[in-house]
């Protein structure tokens, strides 16, 4: 395998703890242990509410809205705008990071009731070069063409580090305290076209090897922190989303077809050194059910019970014994499915970056839109 590439080596891990500022919540009641209350409201010693609403001590609320004390979220999720959103992950304390495509950032959604969301990199309606010069910190840095992301983090309190698929490139993210001020520095650490064209799908591994979707070349690279990067499996119709299961050291892949867009799980068991000795042998992941055949398949994630995929209007799970079923979404209520992960729980939060909207859904298919509005493009986060 070659090491031609070494110049583009991955930085070493900070240890610095990421702590995005987000919208900061209402302040506590007044000095006087007096209560105020509009008519029709309800509050207790020391807050205030507008009609209707209900508050606890030293907090504030909307009318007919509850809070928790001396903290309110800023504004509904729907006031929050998003610009086709694709790529999704999720941190181990639950946060979501998602490819904000058409706004050319990342963003986080803290998954709250309502949703917070900010923008942790990038600046929207800015377009990168692909050039070292988009190397930056939080706003500063650009992005060209991000798809995709993967979060590496052992547990809630560890560090946690982001890898965004931009392109022929891929992007670290890490947090750096500067002044006492978390930033978030963006990095280029693989950018050559011989390797990586078209990055579609990104995962990553305990050890900080990234594994990158290039559905252009039809093939699926790896990259390690010592700076080998080369081709883990060629041969590919055209690869989409990655997904990797720890626990068996096993890559799965959404394989589509250029004609049709037939879709088939493929995979392949990760090899225990990097570069290979050879390529990976891949496999086509037999599933039966009622929801084959696949067409135009994008992101996919997996968990002990098994596998999640998305179509543009499907949301579909594999279970570990391969017996697909579709999940039950409305008609109508999705357009272009991007992005999915498992959302810790029993259900998926997926990207629709048709409708630019992040959203929750049951395994009953009962969606809640989390961030952005239905049907509106834009750029707007959680209100300070």
């Amino acid at each position: 395998m070659s090491n031609a590439n070494r110049p583009f080596r991955l930085a070493p891990l900070t240890s610095a703890l990421l702590c995005v500022a987000l919208a900061a919540c209402g302040g506590g009641g007044g000095d006087s242990p007096a209560s105020t209350t509009n008519p029709g409201g309800t509050t207790n010693p020391g807050g205030t509410t507008n009609p209707g609403g209900t508050t606890n001590p030293g907090g504030t609320t909307n009318p007919g809205g509850t809070t928790n004390p001396g903290t309110t979220n800023p504004q509904p999720d729907l006031a929050t705008r998003l610009n086709a959103p694709t790529g999704v992950a999720r941190d181990a304390a639950g946060n979501l990071y998602v490819v904000d495509t058409g706004n050319f950032t990342i963003r986080k959604i803290t998954p709250t009731t309502p949703a917070v969301v900010s923008t942790i990199a990038g600046t929207a309606g800015i377009k990168g070069a692909g050039a070292p010069t988009d190397d930056g910190v939080d706003a500063a840095a650009k992005f060209v063409n991000p798809t995709a992301i993967a979060v590496h983090q052992t547990d809630a309190t560890a560090p946690l580090t982001l890898y965004v698929a931009d392109g022929d490139s891929v992007r670290k993210i890490t947090a750096t305290t500067v002044n006492g001020k978390v930033q978030m520095q963006v990095q280029t650490i693989i950018r050559d076209a011989s390797k990586l064209t078209g990055a579609t799908g990104i995962a990553v591994d305990a050890a900080q090897n990234v594994y990158v979707a290039d559905a252009a070349g039809k093939r699926v690279i790896f990259g390690t922190p010592a700076g080998d990067i080369d081709s883990l499996a060629t041969g590919l119709d055209g690869p989409q989303g990655l997904a990797l299961d720890a626990a068996t050291n096993t890559l799965y892949i959404t394989d589509v077809a250029a004609a049709g867009g037939a879709t088939v799980i493929k995979k392949l068991v990760l090899p225990t050194t990097l570069p290979p000795a050879a390529p990976a042998t891949v496999t086509t992941v037999a599933v039966t059910g009622t929801a084959q055949p696949f067409t135009n398949g994008a992101g996919i994630a997996v968990n002990a019970g098994g596998l999640v995929l998305v179509e543009p209007t499907r949301l579909i799970t594999v279970s570990a014994a391969g017996v697909s079923a579709v999940v039950p979404i409305a008609a109508g209520k999705v357009t272009s499915l991007s992005g999915v992960v498992f959302d810790g729980t029993t259900g998926f939060d997926v990207t629709d970056s048709g409708n630019h909207t992040v959203s929750k859904v049951t395994t009953a298919g009962a969606l809640t839109t989390l961030a952005g509005k239905a049907g509106t493009a834009g750029a707007v986060d959680s209100a300070p």
